[in-house]
């Protein structure tokens, strides 16, 4: 297995912690398992004796949390571009070794802090990015504009089309029930007349078009009883031999025929279109928005040169965003970067204060203090030692540090399932080099999981 980090020798320690609860039953052995090749090799110069295991009470357990709540609210100072923060957690901590630690070396410090003319310079290049990007998005906004005259002439031929498209469905509909009212009214005639014929024999489509001479259909007269003249165009039609309709028949049969030919010119559809027709009015439509159109087009060029010219701002809006965010996003950074070795000593010096790898910081003695009256348990042979089910809090120590058997790393607590680890016979710690997250100058932190939760070890040069 290839390792992510070196290490030419294991000289300090690596600890490992698990919030464990109080219970009554559940593992009787806690047990190390070295997982690979590669950490076995980093354990090389240890024995099993060098594992010893802290079994913490309750007392002891709420010291330890009291020593990581300061750390947690240290931490959030550290994360912040503005490290004067520290001061609003002072109050708050909890380690009076601590507090004297930051009163008696943050003050000079925090007074020549350039904290303000870093913030100064930052605002300034983020209002320079801010000018950029509100310009192109108001050349954008400018552009879309433009292009939204286009769309609003399509949603109005559209609209216009749609009520053009209701009426050929309305005529289409009414040609129908013309159909079905000359059926019923013949019915109703040849009762009354005992006359015999067909229904489909006098139907309204069945007729003659001929062009009209001098706007209207007179010359036809004599032949075609019923004329419709409409578009220079004569609709003409007489009755089958033998079949006569009565006054009232016919008065009928004139009104339908001139209802339905109406109807049925207006669904014409012809090149070119004649006018009246339903088709001629679609036509006109579109030659009137391509007019108008035609008439933005002399003052935008094109819409395919706005549509253009559209994409190319919105990617340069979208990249101006981008920088406003990713520049808002890195802002610590840019005040380290600003303030360079001055930024550096400040937080190197409020980190000290919490640093556990270091016996010589104020939480690490106060760790020290904690678990000065502990007894400690070593691994036997087989990595194994027996579990006190009892303790709220197991801690395991690997290695020593010039003779110093206080272990030098204090990380996170899981808490973890009570029902999961009663149901194991023996609580597993593995300890392993195949999953490492991050690498560093002082080593590379390693989270792996366990059988009964997630916990985290520091392996450190």
């Amino acid at each position: 297995m290839d390792y992510k980090y070196k290490m030419n020798k294991v000289s300090a320690c690596v600890v490992t912690l698990m919030l464990t609860g109080c219970f009554s039953s559940g593992p009787s052995t806690i047990s190390v398992s070295i997982s690979d090749q590669a950490t076995k090799k980093l354990l090389a110069e240890m024995n099993p004796s060098d594992f010893s295991v802290f079994y913490l009470d309750t007392q002891t357990f709420s010291k330890i949390t009291t020593v990581y709540t300061d750390m947690l609210l240290v931490n959030q100072a550290l994360d912040s571009a503005d490290l004067r923060t520290i001061n609003e957690y002072l109050p708050s901590l909890n380690s009076v070794r601590l507090r004297n630690y930051y009163d008696q070396n943050l003050s000079d410090l925090m007074q020549n802090f350039r904290y303000n003319e870093a913030m100064k310079s930052f605002n300034e290049e983020l209002s320079g990015l801010s000018i950029a990007s509100e310009h192109s998005q108001s050349q954008l906004q400018k552009i879309e504009s433009h292009i939204d005259k286009y769309v609003a002439l399509d949603k109005i031929e559209g609209k216009k089309t749609e009520v053009v498209q209701n009426e050929i469905a309305n005529s289409k509909y009414r040609i129908v029930q013309l159909k079905q009212e000359l059926e019923r009214k013949v019915r109703g005639f040849q009762l009354r007349a005992g006359a015999i014929f067909k229904a489909k024999d006098v139907a309204y489509e069945h007729h003659n078009v001929f062009a009209a001479i001098n706007n209207n259909c007179n010359r036809y007269s004599g032949k075609y009883k019923y004329r419709v003249y409409i578009g220079d165009l004569c609709f003409v039609k007489s009755l089958p031999p033998g079949v006569k309709f009565d006054i009232a028949m016919n008065k009928a049969y004139q009104k339908g025929f001139i209802d339905y030919i109406g109807h049925r010119f207006k669904l014409t559809n012809s090149s070119p279109a004649y006018n009246g027709t339903y088709l001629a009015e679609i036509d006109e439509i579109k030659q009137s928005i391509h007019h108008e159109k035609k008439q933005l087009d002399k003052v935008y060029g094109s819409l395919k040169k706005l549509n253009r010219e559209a994409g190319t701002l919105s990617s340069i809006a979208r990249n101006d965003r981008y920088k406003i965010e990713h520049f808002a996003r890195n802002k610590t950074k840019f005040i380290e970067t600003f303030l360079g070795q001055e930024f550096l000593d400040v937080k190197n010096k409020i980190g000290f204060g919490v640093d556990l790898n270091d016996p010589s910081s104020p939480l690490y003695l106060d760790v020290s203090d904690i678990l000065a009256n502990t007894p400690a348990v070593t691994l036997d042979n087989s990595y194994s030692a027996d579990f006190k089910s009892n303790s709220s809090m197991v801690v395991i120590v690997v290695g020593k540090e010039s003779g110093n058997p206080n272990f030098p790393v204090f990380m996170l607590p899981e808490v973890i399932d009570q029902s999961t680890i009663g149901a194991q016979e023996t609580l597993y710690y593995n300890l392993g080099s195949n999953n490492t997250e991050s690498v560093s100058d002082k080593g590379a932190f390693d989270t792996f999981v366990t059988l009964v939760g997630e916990s985290y070890v520091r392996w450190k040069k």
